[in-house]
């Protein structure tokens, strides 16, 4: 009975293994060409409506992003916004 059991559960257990890690992250610092941080620059990847803003010290971080390659785009206001072409997430 308990080795059925475990032949059951070896097939549900690689299934973890193999698609566990199917998510990407970016993170990053936005900053000015004097160095200076942008507070509340906007980082987005359009195509999947994934964003975040910049803390005080330039920081941020984009969570759960499908693998893939992706156009970022970066936007702060009274600055030109900035499109970052071919980011690969593993």
């Amino acid at each position: 009975m308990v080795n059925k059991i475990i032949l059951h559960l070896i097939p549900f257990a690689m299934s973890v293994v193999l698609f566990g890690g199917t998510d990407g992250q970016l993170r990053g610092k936005v900053m000015n060409v004097e160095g200076e941080p942008l507070i509340g620059a906007q980082i987005f990847i359009e195509e999947l409506g994934l964003g975040a803003v910049a803390d005080i010290d330039g920081n941020y971080i984009l969570l759960n992003i499908p693998v893939g390659t992706y156009d970022v785009t970066v936007a702060m206001i009274s600055y030109a916004t900035q499109v970052h072409n071919n980011i690969v997430i593993i």
